[in-house]
């Protein structure tokens, strides 16, 4: 590589220093390591003719068949104006089947994946992609594959086939130590000005509630203090021919934009623990002179690993708690609920607006947030303090500032509902409970209240909301049966 091409910084481990310990302590804190000149450069170059010769015929297939759509079965292939993807490249070239073997048997790396997945651990897939080289720059802090969490067990090898130094190269993004974390970017939280996903209450392709509506995004002080403590932590893994890293994919990913205006090539491939591995094994039938440890980790017959003994385990089950993160959920949960409501025709109008309460108005808790970096064990309790007001207040049943046992009677009224409906019993027995919770909590001091868990009083109101749309929605459809006639649905035990 001639000197021009050379990265003027340092990143990642040398080769000659990647132990086990360096390359686990990395995966342990960040989430992520890369591993510079893994390979000599010359033998992953001739591996990459290969591949290319691959790209070559799967274009001339194409063209032949007429193909026009992205996903082209025979070659397992995928052609978008964004990325080209062929999957299990292993078993069609013999030098990247063996540049993958040689990866899992290095001892470092080999220990380094004892340690963080299990000896036992099961292949997914691999695939090799080619960026077209367009731009494709979302914003500020979002990229072309947003920022998610795959499935619990998931982590992935990518080898670098050309220089990616260059910053805006279209690599992995990550956020480093947020495997650590308790909430998945996608589904908890609404850093985005648009397309925020909603899965409390179903995110299947056919739920009408599978986004927040983007008005209602601009309006939740919490989530962009968030985005902006998340802003400075991002990171694009970068490398050049011969480089290797690993992530974890419960480490909040996913891909950088391309802004270099270059066709960049890169393969990935994914593993599980065999205890996680809820998917089977997306692989062609291989070739005979196939690597035994490719062969080996591809089966579906591989035993648990013991429980409680890796890196995997131990950042499942103690993932953090309270802090900026949780009332930016909250945050979320609550807009989703008045969405509902809303949509469903709940009574009255529905608005959203920051309420202030005795300690001030949320955004100014989270500057204190943002300083910090995380909320103290007695802070925390604050915001969710304020949330409480805002979900008591920001629902107008029949007057602006309705209480909580006020909204309750609101939409029981609405729904028409009898006094010994169960659904009805159920949420006024919600109602009360987080009522008297509340009052426990402002007669407390912060330390002492910060001990009560106020995560879980905070939850009992999102079920009293839920509860009540529950008690108006099935009211109107009784109205409305009643109106044509029919006979109105009988009671049915509340579900929690």
């Amino acid at each position: 590589m001639s000197a021009e091409n050379q990265p003027a910084f340092s990143y990642g481990i040398a080769a000659n220093e990647a132990s086990a310990d360096c390359l686990y302590q990395r995966v342990n804190s960040d989430g992520y390591v890369t591993v510079r000149d893994f390979f000599p450069e010359d033998r992953v170059l001739n591996a990459r003719n290969q591949l290319q010769a691959l790209f070559d015929a799967d274009l001339q297939d194409r063209q032949r068949a007429e193909h026009s759509t992205p996903k082209y079965p025979p070659n397992n292939s995928t052609l978008t104006d964004l990325m080209w993807t062929i999957g299990s490249p292993s078993t069609k070239s013999a030098r990247t089947a063996r540049l993958i073997a040689d990866i899992l048997e290095n001892e470092p790396v080999a220990e380094m994946i004892r340690r963080v997945v299990g000896p036992n651990y099961q292949l997914r897939q691999d695939l090799v992609r080619i960026s077209s080289g367009k731009n494709d720059e979302v914003d500020t802090f979002q990229i072309p594959h947003g920022w998610h969490r795959d499935t619990l067990g998931a982590c992935n090898f990518g080898i670098f086939f050309d220089n990616m130094t260059t910053p805006g190269s279209g690599g992995t993004a990550v956020i480093p130590g947020t495997q650590w974390e308790a909430f998945a970017p996608q589904w908890d939280f609404a850093l985005s000005p648009t397309g925020n996903f909603t899965n409390e209450f179903g995110h299947s392709r056919r739920s009408k509630y599978k986004r927040l509506p983007d008005d209602k995004t601009r309006q939740l002080p919490a989530n962009s203090s968030l985005k902006d403590i998340y802003q400075a932590r991002r990171t694009e893994i970068i490398g050049k021919p011969g480089d290797v890293y690993f992530f974890l994919n419960d480490a909040w990913h996913g891909r950088w934009p391309n802004t270099t205006g270059r066709q960049l090539m890169t393969i990935r491939f994914t593993l599980y623990p065999s205890e996680l591995a809820t998917f089977p094994p997306r692989i062609f039938p291989v070739p005979r002179n196939y690597p035994e440890v490719l062969r080996r980790h591809y089966s579906e017959s591989l035993p648990d690993n013991a429980p409680d003994t890796t890196l995997m385990h131990r950042y499942a089950g103690r993932r953090r708690g309270l802090g900026p993160q949780t009332t930016a959920w909250l945050e979320k949960r609550h807009a989703v609920a008045l969405q509902k409501l809303e949509q469903d025709g709940g009574a009255g109008a529905v608005s959203y607006t920051t309420v202030a309460a005795d300690n001030g108005p949320i955004d100014l808790a989270f500057e204190k947030c943002e300083r910090a970096r995380l909320l103290a064990p007695g802070e925390a309790v604050k915001p969710l303090r304020q949330l409480a007001g805002m979900i008591a207040n920001s629902i107008n049943a029949r007057s602006d500032a309705a209480t909580l046992p006020e909204l309750y009677k609101a939409l029981v009224d609405a729904a028409g509902a009898r006094p010994d409906d169960t659904d009805a019993v159920y949420c006024e027995r919600m109602f009360e409970s987080a009522m008297v919770r509340i009052e426990r909590l402002d007669s407390l001091s912060d330390d002492e209240a910060s001990k009560r868990d106020p995560e879980a009083l905070a939850m009992v109101f999102m079920t009293a909301i839920e509860a009540l749309r529950q008690v108006y929605v099935r009211g109107r459809r009784a109205q409305s049966q009643a109106a044509d006639g029919k006979p109105a649905p009988k009671d049915r035990p509340p579900s929690d």
